[in-house]
């Protein structure tokens, strides 16, 4: 859509679009837009406060957008941001095709945009991008089940919300990871439970109780999900069917329950690294004229024995009267 038409046909639901600006930053040189797909997920919440802190620290001023899981809600505040003026657009695509009209749109008045943790697919031109390898993601996940069960498995596949990025790269790594372990490794079923753990509940639990026999394995393709499932294991009387559950995200809950053995594994994907480096790329675009660049971060298998190597380990905190168990920052 041409800039002036966008103007008469978005400025009045600027409000609605979940447009808001840091207000510490009022007297910054350059202005940011933020679009999230969803700040919903706790993923997106602690980017955007790793993303407030990196802003005082770089001098910017920030306008942030909660999608909230609407492709068309997410294209219309980027809209409002070119009326706005804003100088540069970061945008963690609702879906990687539903934004492309927005991106190219961003792209045609010259405005600089990058992606991160989730990508457009076939823009008009190419677009930089700083995020997690989410295909390697799906694989080390699925290496992780072959290592831990060399004589085969059964699984349940939770994957995320359909056209997004981030869900297709993962569920299609696992998927190729489990088809290089060989036919003993076999997903009974697979469903979308849309990043929700409320979702992420009640499939497992539809799941598992259409079962003859019980799983050894659910991947979540995000930790809520796989909180959901270990929910539902609960709730259909499975406790001692020993079905372990992975998750993605190596949240701070997840971060307590991996070291205390409730999930047995959850992938880091270093969130503050991803939102720190695209706004460092892009400020010093903005001031230098550097040229954008692509970063790839490399996800990897946070266990009990390792859980002190990830990003967010400060976080969790003991819990009284329990007793610490190895693996952990203590």
């Amino acid at each position: 859509m041409p800039i002036n038409r966008a103007i008469q046909r978005v400025i009045c639901g600027l409000i609605a679009t979940g447009l808001t600006l840091t207000p510490t930053l009022m007297n910054a040189a350059e202005t940011i837009m933020v679009s999230y797909s969803n700040l919903a997920y706790p993923f997106f919440v602690h980017m955007q406060r790793i993303a407030q802190d990196e802003a005082k620290r770089l001098g910017v001023r920030l306008i942030v957008q909660d999608g909230q899981g609407n492709s068309s809600k997410q294209s219309a505040g980027i809209e409002v941001a070119l009326v706005q003026g804003v100088d540069a657009i970061l945008i963690a695509p609702n879906d990687v095709t539903a934004l492309v009209p927005a991106v190219n749109e961003v792209l045609e008045e010259r405005v600089p945009i990058m992606t991160f943790d989730r990508r457009v697919d076939n823009p008009d031109q190419p677009i930089h991008h700083v995020g997690v390898d989410n295909l390697a993601g799906g694989r080390v996940m699925a290496k992780w089940i072959v290592d831990n069960y060399p004589r085969g498995a059964t699984l349940i596949h939770l994957t995320g919300q359909p056209g997004s990025s981030t869900a297709q790269d993962r569920a299609r790594g696992t998927r190729e990871g489990l088809a290089a372990g060989g036919k003993k490794y076999r997903i009974v079923r697979e469903q979308t439970a849309y990043w929700s753990r409320a979702k992420g509940l009640t499939v497992a639990e539809s799941i598992l109780t259409a079962m003859e026999k019980p799983p050894d394995v659910i991947i979540g393709s995000c930790d809520d999900m796989a909180f959901g499932a270990l929910e539902a294991i609960d709730s259909v009387g499975l406790q001692q069917a020993g079905i372990r559950v992975i998750g993605y995200d190596a949240l701070p809950e997840a971060l307590s329950k991996v070291r205390d053995g409730t999930l047995a594994a959850t992938v880091e994907q270093r969130p503050a690294l991803q939102m720190r480096t695209v706004l460092r790329i892009m400020t010093q675009h903005l001031r230098s004229g550097k040229p954008l660049r692509t970063v790839i971060v490399k996800p990897f298998v946070i266990e009990k024995n390792n859980v002190h190597k990830a990003e967010r380990i400060h976080e969790v905190k003991d819990v009284p009267g329990k007793p610490k168990r190895s693996g952990g920052a203590q």
